[in-house]
């Protein structure tokens, strides 16, 4: 299968099975064929080395996710998504 396009898609504990299913047929039936969820990190300053990882229920979501999307013929991916909790800029841009 040859890359046609992804889509980042919002999973929280909350998301429903029926929304799974009902978004993911529309992905894959707007050409998409990857689906990329990011799983939220967090870290106190731009300079600590301990990340707190996504939340055991998030992580089940992530999981039923997954399985919706494989269902409607996606592949999926998680992504991190790191936020500094002070807001702290944490990268160099050239």
């Amino acid at each position: 299968m040859s890359l046609r396009g992804m889509w980042y898609f919002g999973v929280t504990p909350a998301t429903t099975d029926d929304v799974l299913k009902k978004d993911f047929e529309r992905i894959a039936g707007a050409g998409f064929n990857t689906v990329l969820f990011a799983g939220i990190v967090e870290q106190d300053t731009a300079g600590s080395l301990k990340v707190s990882p996504p939340s055991p229920e998030l992580l089940d979501a992530f999981k039923r996710a997954a399985s919706a999307a494989k269902n409607a013929g996606l592949d999926s991916a998680l992504t991190a998504f790191l936020i500094v909790k002070d807001g702290a800029w944490r990268g160099t841009i050239m």
